[in-house]
């Protein structure tokens, strides 16, 4: 445990903070993450941990962590501007209260709290979250002010701790089974500080950094290595291949016998986990399928793809039925507040770490990649539409599968065929494209494989789709093509950590989204008003991509986040019996 002695230290700490390349305005926060960052060190902590990260305001500790070279770095707040920060392509940012996280039990190995508590904290809950999603002899590290008891009317709310209060967090933490990594000698010295260096209009108080360590794990039962998948799909398409996937990295990453089913009554498990998305005609019966399940004895875990309530098949009664029932999991907090689900897991899409990647090269000349279902929704006009303003090669492969019905992959890929500066090969196995041809576009069903290697030869990968209600798939898989990943701002490019701008041209059609945000304001549609509001507002702000910004970003990737590591733990947590958050 570490207390500020004099003011000597925080200009010291500023120091050490500039060194790093951070520049931090308060002295107490220098302080604080100078501690931080001298803990790394003397307790040679793996640079490949998990950290999260409960900072309040902007995240100094995290970024200062990042440019030291960690890899794993999570920060949360229940700032929705959080996706804003520095860094956002490397650090995984997460809209949260701090109290209801929603991460999957040990699921970190540091956690880091420099301006957490503060008077008028619950501190007892926010602990309880923190040794929930710590690992087995995890660390948690704290700073905070305090002062000795003062009278009860002189202290501000969210002011300095008093000397008891600071004792009461150490023995709570305690409780928690978060165990002090200092003595009661230490403690004394919060119970009568040596000095009080800093001043307030309130009262002197002074600084404090203490590190915890959970406790070991009992030995208990041993985790299944058997999981059943339930299909509501048995088509080519999104689900199919990202099921492919999953199973695949879980028999060969984690040793698990799965069996992909499309009947709940054939799933062999003690485990079965639901891939439920709303558009799958077959999703309707998820509530029969779970209570069926549930009488076989079995654990359900419901990997929600979008939102349940998107369906007209079930209301939020539904959500609260079924989280009483199963293990709900979602791939963000916002999409789980528009269900109104209280009792769930975070669980983000999964990586496609078991297909090859692309290595990644320089180009010479700019040529744009994308992909994805032939909907409206993924605006390949918009795509098209800048290649030939910027006058840059494209080459877009639209998936026309009976997924998500044929008759809209057909007509977007018609519409297209009327530009004649667009060639559209209705053939995906035809691999006669001229050279010359400037922009290409290809329709069809396209495996994984097959789009790897179509879009090789690309040198940014492009995507136009704005949505609320969801994470986006394919833009997760794009990161196997290790091209810089350049998406229109919205909430699929912020959960996907890739660049983000505004609008890919400053002509924009103003007229056309405001003509929407009429339609859904008279049809009282509040969630897809939402969105074209939200759409309204970043056509007028951010950074328009451009030729000068490719050219500019030519070497930044995304971070790719894994999402297995998520689910290994909530089937953990299913095993140990128990479907609470």
């Amino acid at each position: 445990m570490q207390t500020l002695n004099d003011t000597n230290e925080l200009y010291e700490s500023r120091a050490t903070t500039e060194k790093i390349g951070v520049e931090i305005s308060e002295m107490e926060r220098a302080w604080a993450v100078a501690n931080l960052v001298s803990s790394v060190k003397s307790m040679s902590i793996d640079f490949a941990s998990k950290m999260i990260d409960f900072e309040a305001r902007p995240y100094p500790a995290t970024i200062a962590l990042h440019k030291l070279g960690m890899k794993n770095l999570y920060v949360v707040d229940a700032n929705r501007n959080i996706y804003d920060y520095p860094h956002y392509t490397k650090i995984r940012y997460q809209y949260a209260r701090t109290a209801h996280s929603h991460f999957p039990p040990a699921f970190f190995d540091w956690a880091v709290c420099l301006d957490t508590f503060r008077t008028g904290v619950d501190l007892e809950s926010v602990l309880e979250n923190i040794a929930r999603i710590l690992k087995p002899m995890g660390v948690l590290q704290i700073a905070t002010r305090f002062c000795p008891i003062t009278g009860k009317d002189s202290r501000a709310q969210d002011g300095p701790l008093s000397s008891p209060e600071l004792v009461g967090l150490i023995e709570t933490a305690r409780k928690k089974g978060l165990d002090p990594l200092f003595d009661d000698t230490e403690i004394e010295k919060i119970k009568n500080p040596p000095s009080l260096p800093l001043k307030s209009r309130r009262t002197d108080y002074t600084l404090a950094f203490l590190t915890f360590k959970k406790k070991n794990k009992v030995e208990g039962e041993g985790l299944i290595k058997s999981i059943s998948i339930l299909s509501y799909t048995n088509k080519r398409g999104g689900i199919s291949e990202y099921i492919s996937a999953l199973s695949e990295r879980l028999t060969d990453e984690r040793g698990f016998d799965v069996d992909v089913v499309n009947e709940p009554e054939t799933a062999k498990s003690k485990i079965v986990l639901i891939e439920f998305e709303s558009g799958l005609e077959r999703s309707r019966g998820l509530v029969n399928d779970v209570d069926y399940l549930l009488k076989q004895g079995k654990k359900v875990i419901i990997e929600i793809h979008d939102c349940l309530t998107r369906s007209e098949s079930f209301d939020f009664d539904t959500v609260r039925n079924l989280q009483e029932k199963a293990i709900l999991t979602y791939r963000a907090n916002e999409i789980a507040e528009l269900d109104g689900a209280e009792k769930y897991f975070l669980y983000p899409h999964i990586s496609y770490l078991n297909l090859p990647e692309q290595p990644f090269a320089q180009f010479d000349d700019i040529c744009l990649g994308s992909f994805g279902f032939g909907t409206t929704s993924k605006r390949f006009d918009e795509i098209v539409a800048f290649a030939k303003k910027v006058n840059a090669r494209a080459r877009i492969l639209i998936s026309i599968n009976q997924e998500y019905g044929l008759k809209e992959c057909i007509r977007v890929v018609n519409n297209l065929k009327k530009d004649r500066q667009i060639v559209v090969y209705d053939d995906p196995k035809n691999s006669s494209i001229n050279r010359s041809d400037r922009i290409v576009v290809r329709s069809g069903f396209f495996t994984t494989e097959e789009i790897l290697g179509e879009l090789k030869n690309c040198s940014h990968i492009l995507f136009a789709q704005k949505s609320h209600y969801w994470t986006s798939g394919t833009m997760t898989f794009a990161k196997r093509l290790s091209r810089p990943i350049v998406a229109i701002d919205s909430f699929q490019a912020k959960q996907a950590q890739v660049i983000r701008v505004s609008t890919f041209s400053r002509v924009r059609d103003l007229s056309r989204i405001l003509r929407e945000i009429t339609s859904a304001a008279r049809r009282r549609k509040s969630l897809n008003l939402r969105r074209k509001l939200t759409e309204l507002k970043s056509s007028f702000g951010g950074r328009p991509l451009s030729y000068q910004m490719l050219k500019e970003c030519s070497g930044e990737l995304s971070r790719d986040e894994d999402g297995l590591e998520y689910l290994y733990k909530i089937i953990e947590h299913a095993n140990s019996g128990s479907n609470d958050d």
